[in-house]
């Protein structure tokens, strides 16, 4: 909440006092923004604007409107680039390539949508007054798990059975990994989701005042 300080020239309309806040090009009536082109603009415009900035905090008013947009497009580019790229692997008739296409289509999207929420996702942190590397718990556990799928895929797609026991027994050790590694993601990423949909801490922290 911005307080009515006198930073600019100041009007009274009725019992009310507007003023210009000249450094931040915004309007104050009694401590509400009205009019913004500062911290206040379109949160969507504002996320795509400081993808390398990490300092700073942000309510979570401005962090899921850009997150949501972000998540959605996403979705839909990865789902259609991810279908095109299998289509035309297995069209060219090169099924060798199947896995590799496979994962590197999942890796790449991973690392798009990285690079899109990861200052965002710092900014939703620092207001808890937490640090934004609690968020690469659940990218490296992810990271894991496509490697252990991706080699556990390439020895199925590759290998013929040979109904050894000792290699079955190295299946099933590399399958449960797989899972745990997955259930830890899952549980990494539950517990990131509910950091960022907590208030943020009034005050200021460590990362900066309290957002407007």
């Amino acid at each position: 909440m911005i307080k009515c300080n006198p930073l600019g020239p100041v009007s009274i309309e009725g019992n009310e006092h507007v003023l210009f806040d000249w450094p931040n090009r915004r309007t104050v009536r009694c401590g509400q923004v009205f009019m913004t082109s500062g911290e206040a603009m379109n949160p969507v415009v504002r996320g795509f604007k400081k993808l390398a900035d990490f300092k700073g905090r942000d309510r979570r008013s401005q962090f899921w409107p850009y997150a949501g947009v972000v998540g959605a497009v996403w979705f839909v580019l990865q789902g259609v680039g991810g279908n095109l790229v299998m289509f035309t692997v297995m069209a060219s008739g090169d099924e060798a390539n199947f896995p590799i296409a496979f994962l590197g289509t999942m890796a790449f999207g991973v690392l798009v949508l990285t690079c899109l929420l990861a200052a965002a996702v710092s900014w939703r942190l620092h207001d808890r007054g937490r640090s934004g590397l609690w968020a690469l718990i659940p990218l490296g556990l992810l990271v894991t798990t496509m490697t252990g799928f991706g080699l556990l895929f390439h020895s199925l797609w590759e290998e013929a059975p040979t109904y050894d026991p000792s290699a079955d027994m190295s299946f099933e050790f590399g399958f449960l990994g797989i899972m745990m590694s997955n259930l830890l993601y899952m549980a990494s990423l539950v517990t990131l989701i509910v950091f960022l949909c907590l208030k943020g801490k009034a005050g200021p922290n460590r990362y900066g005042p309290e957002p407007a």
